[in-house]
């Protein structure tokens, strides 16, 4: 059995998921972290540490205190993504810049303003969330004074804690028609599916917002080639992660990559309940992704001797 640690407020992702592949309801468990923080005795399968993005202070230290106890039972358990050792979005997008990948940088913002120092930020810029999943926080911002204008307003937003903006380096990546292309591909274990492609005019790029038949076409091929698998599975290895999404783009045919989603939604539901509506766009952009996603789940959890539980120390 697959079981999917999940903060419980955000358990609905995978539960879209399941209820469009309903075969892998019988063998993934969707469990709420605050379930099991206490919890010493475990069934033998596979744990995957979800919404890492949203652990912090005690439930961060409940939760790596949880994957020790885990870790203690050997080859009964294989286990996704150590809670202590993941990268976050801000120390994956610093990495990349220092290693070159990315063009853009990003930086915190602290808690007083009143000493900060202006950052040698490449204009412009916007801030975000450290940890939450709500996009840009401000328009783009082209001065220091900018900056410093805009980060009361993002803090009044009341988005979890006054020390978790980031402001992040704008990078373009439109094309000469002026349209943006933001590519999700899934880390499982080391298994790399491309799950979407979406198109927009606007720099932030949601979901399938042009859908023409060039568009259209250029997601198929990507969801069936796959091309940045290789490049995306050695920085899933770098940070620690096995499962979760890559949100990216590409600037002279180089992956500039936004962040790795740890509890990325799948497929949302249809306007009718859950049931999922494939009628919009064609079968290959939704069923077949989903598919292989349900299939690389599948395979990481191997048979194991027995179903008794599993008891390790408090």
């Amino acid at each position: 059995m697959i079981h999917y640690l999940v903060a419980e407020r955000l358990a609905f992702r995978m539960n879209w998921f399941l209820a469009g592949e309903p075969a892998l309801a019988e063998r993934l468990l969707v469990v709420p972290y605050e379930h099991v923080w206490d919890q010493t005795s475990f069934a033998p399968g596979t744990y995957i540490f979800a919404d890492l993005e949203w652990l912090s202070g005690s439930g961060l230290e409940a939760t790596v205190a949880l994957w020790d106890r885990l870790t203690e039972l050997g080859g009964d358990v294989t286990l996704l993504n150590d809670p202590s050792r993941a990268f976050r979005r801000f120390e994956l997008l610093r990495d990349l810049h220092a290693r070159g990948f990315n063009r853009f940088n990003a930086y915190r913002v602290p808690a007083s303003l009143e000493s900060w120092a202006p950052l040698p930020l490449r204009y412009p810029v916007f801030l975000r969330c450290e940890r939450a999943h709500v996009g840009k926080m401000s328009d783009l911002l082209y001065s220091w004074a900018d900056v410093l204008e805009a980060v009361p307003a993002a803090r009044a937003s009341g988005v979890y804690g006054a020390d978790e903006l980031l402001v992040v380096e704008w990078c373009d990546t439109s094309d000469a028609k002026g349209v943006f292309r933001k590519y999700g591909a899934f880390v499982i274990g080391e298994t790399i599916v491309a799950r979407h492609l979406v198109c927009s005019r606007d720099w932030v790029v949601k979901d399938f917002e042009l859908v023409d038949d060039e568009v259209l076409n250029e997601a198929r091929a990507y969801i069936a080639e796959n091309p940045h698998a290789d490049f995306l599975r050695e920085l899933a290895r770098a940070a620690a992660i096995q499962w979760g999404r890559f949100d990216y783009s590409m600037l002279d045919g180089e992956p500039q990559i936004w962040e790795i989603n740890t509890n990325p939604t799948i497929i949302t539901p249809g306007r009718r309940g859950l049931a999922i509506n494939f009628d919009r766009l064609s079968i290959e952009l939704h069923r077949a992704p989903m598919r292989r996603i349900a299939t690389a789940l599948v395979e990481l959890d191997r048979p194991r001797d027995g179903t008794a539980e599993l008891v390790a120390s408090a």
